[in-house]
């Protein structure tokens, strides 16, 4: 996972998430790096490795009866410049099509066990049947308050049929028709991505970890019970492909 960093003004901002795919290559969205976002900041970094924003070194517990802590080195946490941003040319930010994008990094992320990449997809999972339960999404978005999370945290999501999600955006204020670039997690009361969680990935767990969507839009915490939209990362392989550049 993800952190992209924007320079605004003299200060970080941390306004979007994406993740590895290779040492050069952050996938996320298209709107987190073109459009309306570069009016707020400029793209200038990636953190990588990182749990707890607010920290140097990052804890977590490892025994919560005997409050053991579990420490990552002082280095787990690395942040690399941007050198280019590529969204995709046919980003539509009124329909939401094509919402998705690349970040190639000035230099090469150094593999750890904290900072590896996830594995593009080996099959469209929309055509499996039954439809996989077991889809995680993580970030740092905005959680039970109105502030951005400080910690990286995790969820389980139900993948949502397309005719079940389309329900909720055929309304005059968005109708929005979903393509085949797009597929819906999510839904569940209690249970929703939010504001700043956006272009990180909806990853699907088998014999690894595969990115099956890119966070693209939806009610973000507005409203749990509407699933969230992703863009399709299994339609957009031979975009990534020829993108991506030694």
């Amino acid at each position: 996972m993800a952190l992209i960093e924007y320079q605004v003004n003299n200060k970080i901002k941390l306004l979007c998430g994406g993740s590895l795919i290779s040492g050069k290559y952050v996938l996320t969205a298209a709107h987190c790096i073109a459009g309306s976002v570069l009016s707020q900041g400029t793209p200038i970094g990636v953190r990588l490795g990182e749990y707890d924003t607010t920290k140097e070194l990052d804890c977590n517990e490892k025994d919560p009866f005997l409050g053991d802590l579990e420490c990552a080195p002082k280095n787990a946490t690395i942040t690399i410049p941007v050198e280019s941003i590529i969204p995709h040319p046919l980003y539509d930010p009124v329909t939401k099509k094509h919402d998705i994008g690349l970040i190639r990094l000035k230099d090469l992320a150094q593999y750890s066990d904290y900072v590896r990449p996830i594995c593009l997809p080996s099959q469209d999972y929309m055509l499996k049947q039954p439809l996989v339960f077991n889809l995680f999404v993580g970030g740092w978005g905005i959680g039970s308050s109105t502030h951005q999370s400080m910690v990286k945290r995790d969820l389980l999501l139900p993948l949502v049929k397309q005719k079940d999600c389309q329900k909720y955006f055929n309304i005059p204020q968005q109708n929005i028709t979903l393509s085949s670039g797009q597929l819906c997690a999510g839904g569940e009361i209690g249970k929703s991505s939010c504001r700043g969680d956006t272009g990180g990935t909806l990853m699907y767990r088998g014999r690894n970890f595969e990115a099956l969507g890119v966070m693209s839009f939806g009610s973000l915490c507005e409203r749990e019970d509407i699933p969230t939209v992703y863009t399709n990362v299994y339609e957009y392989l031979d975009w990534i492909y020829s993108a991506i550049t030694p």
